[in-house]
């Protein structure tokens, strides 16, 4: 049986793949999906009132807070598909398509596809005139 792409960590974002190693993919995809794009400080031991804790038992926390995250803030990605869909952005901007359009038929924000449109310009002004023509 094939897995789904949701649990092909090769095209997870790193900081997804940090927490599986930790505390194991479904764990992380859990977490992901309910403090994914967040910065949560990761103490050295497990308190009361953790925002983890609404997702994560104690056990797994504990885990967290003794590997090498403790004592830091840590952003976990909103999830695995974040760079497939990333990918999917830049083409369709490439073919002319709205931003308005391009949230809508990938469920982001138009903010976040505007953010990509900057990238990519910014990546032609770099590139050379030929290619900042191709955006404008």
């Amino acid at each position: 049986m094939m897995a789904d792409a949701r649990h092909d960590m090769s095209i997870w974002p790193q900081g997804l793949v940090h927490m599986a190693e930790i505390i194991g993919p479904d764990e992380a995809l859990k977490l992901a999906d309910v403090f994914g794009g967040q910065r949560v400080y990761i103490p050295s031991r497990v308190t009361d009132g953790h925002p983890y804790l609404a997702v994560l038992t104690r056990d797994m926390l504990a885990k967290v807070c003794a590997s090498w995250l403790a004592g830091g803030w840590f952003e976990l990605p909103r999830g695995p598909m974040r760079d497939s869909k990333n990918k999917s952005i830049r083409a369709l901007l490439q073919e002319g398509h709205a931003h308005r359009t391009i949230a809508r038929a990938l469920k982001v924000s138009e903010r976040h596809v505007e953010r990509i449109a900057g990238e990519m310009r910014q990546e032609a002004r770099a590139a050379g005139p030929q290619q900042l023509s191709l955006l404008s």
